[in-house]
């Protein structure tokens, strides 16, 4: 792509011979007539997009956790936080043909940064439509406080939907989460991260840890 500057005749707009001419932010362009736009069938572009596609839809149920847990934390500048979560986890999408597409959830990051996460403790199923966690409160952490905000997410791959808890401070040691109904009988996947509320870390956010999983009773 070129500028160029033409005076008086104030440049060329629309498509001459083999070259567009087109302003932008003012200043005047030009850039190669492409007759066709190329979109190819391909394998391996075949695969990409059934990768892209099953990490999109795990992406939207994450809404809520990462909405939060990667706040401020985007590699990029101005980048959103459902577009830091698909390239963070671009890593997670496996399958050597799109039929065979899967998401690994036990590595998938839901939140980032330098806070030091509290120790989470297994998930329990075992009360109904329930999902508790317990965690260490480790207030004495370096960084950490007693009033930091702890969340636990809860996702249902099979319905492709979650429920992120409400925010529990750290100094409480568990957070209990009820689910939907129809989740009766199914398997889910808790992820767990931190939120600084103290007055040395407020903002920051802690690495999110994947918890395990169980089935609901």
């Amino acid at each position: 792509m070129a500028s160029f500057n033409l005076g008086i005749l104030d440049g060329v707009n629309g498509k001459v011979g083999t070259v567009v001419g087109y302003k932008r932010y003012g200043k005047k362009y030009m850039r190669a007539y492409v007759a066709k736009v190329k979109n190819p069938r391909t394998k391996d572009q075949q695969l990409v997009r059934a990768r892209f596609s099953e990490l999109g839809k795990v992406a939207r149920a994450f809404v809520p956790a990462i909405n939060i847990g990667l706040a401020g934390s985007a590699s990029q500048k101005h980048q959103s936080q459902g577009n830091d979560f698909m390239e963070r986890n671009w890593k997670a999408v496996s399958g050597d043909t799109p039929a065979e597409v899967m998401v690994d959830y036990t590595q998938l990051e839901v939140s980032y940064g330098l806070l030091h996460m509290p120790g989470f403790g297994s998930v329990r199923t075992d009360e109904a439509l329930t999902v508790d966690v317990t965690f260490v409160p480790n207030s004495d952490v370096y960084m950490a406080d007693s009033r930091d905000q702890v969340y636990v997410f809860v996702f249902q791959p099979d319905t492709k939907s979650g429920v992120l808890s409400s925010a529990v401070l750290r100094s409480a040691g568990s957070v209990s989460i009820s689910v939907p109904s129809g989740w009766s009988g199914m398997r889910i996947h808790a992820y767990g991260f931190a939120v600084g509320n103290g007055a040395d870390n407020k903002g920051l956010n802690s690495p999110s840890a994947y918890l395990g999983s169980g089935t609901i009773v």
